[in-house]
């Protein structure tokens, strides 16, 4: 015959008691996941949105950089060209999110930020690919923007005392030479003012007699110009960069 109808059954609220986290057994089994697959994970997350409605939107750019640049460096130490691609999308998108000059000094006491800055060197010096070359010039500027201005003067001596190459020593001292634009502009007490612009020079001055010009061509113009900017835009009188106390020594590293 015909089927009853289903009558509805009032269950008790304290049925199922909720039970202290405490009072759960610890996890029995460890899993150990690969890095690569995992920073791989975080970039279809992040990078390309997998899942997104499921992810929490309450991560603030700059926790979300500090927990994730362990996967990018994973990423950019492989020697495949796609998996290196993928390691430069996620640091975009990491950067991205980071308000610039946010990030406090102290944290690159973790030598995982300036490591991150040297990957980011040796790939637009020795990766045979282009794209992947290209890529990493505004990102390597773009990690150094996200610092306070103490973060980035301490980016710079870093990057300067690891690199040798004369096209990254170019990019620095152009950079360097704007944040010193930058800070006389604006009149106030900066790092790049002072005696601060002289010690970078000091650090990419060095020039021998057996040198190779055509190699470092690019990082001996690229001083001559920072010299030259200096001497233009700081008087004798104002010497808010302490270039004309130095003009002697200078001299004497070019003759």
């Amino acid at each position: 015959g015909s089927r009853k109808p289903l009558r509805r059954v009032k269950v008790p609220g304290n049925i199922f008691p909720l039970i202290p986290l405490t009072a759960l057994p610890p996890p029995t089994l460890a899993v150990s996941l690969p890095p690569v697959g995992l920073s791989c994970f975080a970039y279809l997350l992040l990078s390309e949105g997998l899942c997104a409605s499921y992810l929490p939107a309450v991560v603030r750019g700059n926790y979300l950089l500090q927990i994730s640049i362990n996967h990018t460096t994973a990423l950019l130490q492989r020697p495949e060209k796609l998996v290196i691609l993928k390691g430069l999308s996620l640091l975009e998108t990491l950067i991205g999110r980071v308000c610039p000059f946010s990030l406090p000094s102290h944290l690159l006491d973790d030598k995982q930020y300036l490591s991150q800055a040297e990957l980011l060197t040796n790939l637009m010096v020795t990766c045979p690919h282009k794209t992947v070359r290209r890529q990493s010039v505004p990102l390597l500027l773009g990690l150094v923007k996200c610092f306070s201005e103490a973060g980035r003067y301490r980016m710079y001596q870093g990057l300067l005392r690891s690199t040798g190459h004369a096209g990254v020593l170019e990019l620095l001292i152009h950079s360097i030479k704007n944040e010193i634009d930058q800070a006389l502009k604006v009149g106030k007490e900066s790092l790049f003012v002072g005696s601060n612009p002289v010690l970078f020079l000091d650090r990419v001055m060095s020039i021998s007699s057996d040198m190779d010009l055509m190699k470092e061509s690019n990082r001996v113009m690229a001083i001559l110009n920072f010299l030259r900017y200096l001497l233009i835009r700081d008087t004798p009188q104002d010497n808010q960069t302490g270039i004309w106390t130095t003009v002697g020594v200078v001299r004497e590293k070019f003759t």
